[in-house]
């Protein structure tokens, strides 16, 4: 999901915020060298998520381009190892 950061979108962002879903945590990873959608972008949608409740987990990726990695993949299956309870 992609958030436009200008100031309708996080109004909108607000408007669907509800409490069912402010409690399913959400992982977020954005490499600093993404060419393709900046950084930036990824940071300030992490921050306005959180800033409306949200549970973030945001990870930062210093050598990543707009791709994944190993470290990136290894993060996001703990993530979800933390997160999915054992049946």
């Amino acid at each position: 999901v992609t958030f436009h950061l200008g100031a309708r979108s996080i109004g909108l962002l607000s408007l669907m915020a509800t409490e069912s879903n402010k409690g399913t945590p959400i992982f977020m990873a954005h490499g600093i060298l993404d060419a393709v959608v900046p950084y930036n972008f990824g940071k300030l949608s992490s921050e306005s998520l959180n800033s409306n409740g949200y549970r973030i987990n945001f990870k930062t990726y210093n050598t990543l381009p707009h791709s994944l990695n190993a470290e990136e993949l290894q993060d996001l299956a703990q993530f979800l190892k933390d997160v999915i309870p054992d049946v």
